[in-house]
């Protein structure tokens, strides 16, 4: 099993989702910082997604 970090500008193109919508809608409700996300030091606006790719 391979895990990558991906930002949230290639998440949204990944899932078909605005990266908007992923910072204000689905952080912290469906993605957990610590679990599904990181969050990189001076930047907290990015967050950098722990995903499975096949």
């Amino acid at each position: 099993m391979s895990h990558t970090y991906l930002t949230t500008q290639e998440l949204s193109e990944l899932i078909k989702y605005n990266p908007r919508t992923i910072r204000n809608e689905l952080k912290d409700s469906v993605l957990i910082e610590g679990i599904h996300y990181i969050r990189p030091f001076g930047s907290p606006s990015q967050i950098l997604c722990n995903c499975h790719l096949d």
